[in-house]
């Protein structure tokens, strides 16, 4: 007896794995669906890419003067025509260079006056021989730097 349970215990065992494996799968091999009602909607489409950007036109910016800006009309990656006026600088420094420009020039020409009227005063006094030729060039070539 002791022999036959060690033969029917196996072949019990193998019976039952074989009907699970064999006839179970034909239970799930049924297709099973899924449905659901149409919907209307929106497509979109999103693409994703890496790489590097290029600007269509590259256009050098630069000033012709310096200073404070004291108002600003136009913003990084503004779109802006010819002519249109994208910063104003403040004119209290600019004022001051023109005045000190214009006392300069003032300077410059009291200077060549000065240097004008003592070369007339050393004709004279060199033709006379109270100063020597010396004097007289320095006098010439102080006008002539002058007039510079």
């Amino acid at each position: 007896m002791k022999k036959r349970l060690f033969v029917i215990v196996p072949v019990l065992i193998l019976a039952v794995l074989v009907f699970l494996f064999v006839v179970r799968k034909d239970d799930k091999a049924e297709a099973k669906y899924l449905t659901a009602d149409v919907q209307k909607g929106d497509i979109s489409i999103l693409v994703t890419a890496t790489g590097t950007l290029e600007a269509v036109t590259t256009v050098q910016v630069g000033s012709q003067i310096s200073g404070t800006i004291l108002a600003l009309y136009a913003d990084f990656n503004d779109k802006v025509k010819k002519g249109q006026v994208l910063a104003q600088l403040d004119p209290t420094f600019l004022k001051a260079q023109v005045a000190q420009a214009e006392a300069d020039l003032e300077r410059a020409k009291a200077s060549s006056e000065l240097s004008r009227k003592q070369y007339e005063r050393s004709l004279p006094l060199f033709e006379t021989n109270l100063i020597s030729e010396s004097d007289k060039d320095i006098a010439l070539t102080n006008l002539e730097l002058a007039k510079t």
